[in-house]
């Protein structure tokens, strides 16, 4: 069993103006003039690790954010459709050593160094890596009590409401046998990969929910400028004139849709459709679904469809030691960049 720990955090004064979410980047690269200057988008969009360092030191002492000190936090998202609680905490990196923290994806090694480097010269963490846990009856109904906490911030974003309180965690309830990544795999090896090369214990800035909380969508897999073997391949597969179930594989390209069938595939599964298109050397662009609109659905783009993958299919992929293709899964909750940042020492 190991245990959380309470972080000291900056919360931001005017979250509306200073947050976005990372899905947006795109967007927000082409329509950053629109951005308030105090949005962390801003601070973060310098290539100089060094000036991300000053900007985000600048608009500390500029008085942007609200200081709060070693304490574990409630947060609450909320929306029409979904609701998510769970707890602002930090995750000793000697935990993370320990394979207790399960992941389902694979990682690349390159991108792990690119982030370590990060860590080491920015020295803050401004997203929380998500992780799912059993939370026990005692956390659970604690929890409960505690949503009767004053707020320590409440405000409205892209139609969710955000809700964070401290709370308080005994040593009794404050126990954890194993925890599930649902978003941060990157981010959390490169903390891990920090601590081993400077010998220094490190703390990664973490939500933790109930497993009953999550919720799966979809990424959706694209190939620009497609090869002619892939093109081929695709005018091979059946055609159809219907609109095919999003829980089945299928492909579109040039306003046709074409189905995947079990022989094409050997097994119709994520894993064989990834080495059918990346076998022709083509590269796969994985985006939010909701994202793709009709630009960007371009004569000179396939777009593949597969069956979007529920949590507990990755826990039991886990249980056989398996890790699913890099932006497979689309796993919620998903946290706002710049809400709440951790300095490392």
């Amino acid at each position: 069993m190991f245990k959380i720990n309470p972080l000291s955090i900056f919360i931001p004064r005017s979250p509306i103006n200073q947050v976005f979410e990372s899905r947006d980047i795109d967007f927000l690269n082409k329509n950053q003039d629109k951005l308030k200057d105090e949005n962390f988008f801003n601070i973060i969009k310098s290539k100089s690790l060094s000036n991300i360092r000053s900007k985000w030191k600048s608009n500390r002492l500029n008085g942007n954010y609200h200081y709060h000190l070693n304490k574990y936090y409630l947060l609450d998202i909320e929306s029409e459709k979904s609701f998510f609680r769970g707890i602002l905490c930090g995750l000793s990196s000697e935990i993370l050593k320990q394979n207790l923290i399960v992941p389902h994806e694979k990682v690349f090694n390159k991108r792990v160094e690119i982030l370590k480097n990060y860590l080491n010269e920015v020295k803050i963490q401004a997203e929380p890596v998500v992780f799912a846990a059993n939370f026990t009856k005692g956390l659970i109904d604690h929890i409960k009590l505690s949503i009767s906490n004053k707020p320590i911030i409440k405000f409205n974003y892209k139609k969710k409401k955000y809700t964070i309180r401290a709370i308080e965690l005994s040593d009794s309830i404050n126990k954890f046998s194993r925890f599930y990544i649902v978003d941060g795999h990157h981010r959390t090896e490169s903390l891990k990969l920090l601590s081993e090369e400077s010998k220094k214990e490190c703390q990664l800035l973490t939500f933790i929910t109930d497993i009953s909380y999550i919720k799966s969508d979809k990424f959706t897999w694209k190939v620009s400028n497609p090869s002619i073997n892939l093109i081929n391949k695709i005018k091979k597969l059946e055609s159809t004139n219907l609109a095919p179930s999003f829980n089945s594989f299928w492909v579109t390209y040039q306003g046709k849709k074409y189905i995947f069938k079990e022989s094409d595939l050997d097994k119709l599964s994520i894993f064989n459709l990834e080495k059918w298109i990346i076998n022709s050397g083509d590269k796969i662009k994985r985006c939010y679904y909701k994202n793709i609109d009709k630009k960007s659905n371009s004569l000179n783009s396939i777009i593949f469809n597969y069956p979007s993958v529920t949590f507990n299919e990755v826990i039991n992929f886990t249980k056989k030691n398996l890790l699913f293709p890099q932006k497979t899964t689309f796993l919620e909750p998903k946290m706002l960049t710049g809400l709440t940042i951790y300095e490392l020492c």
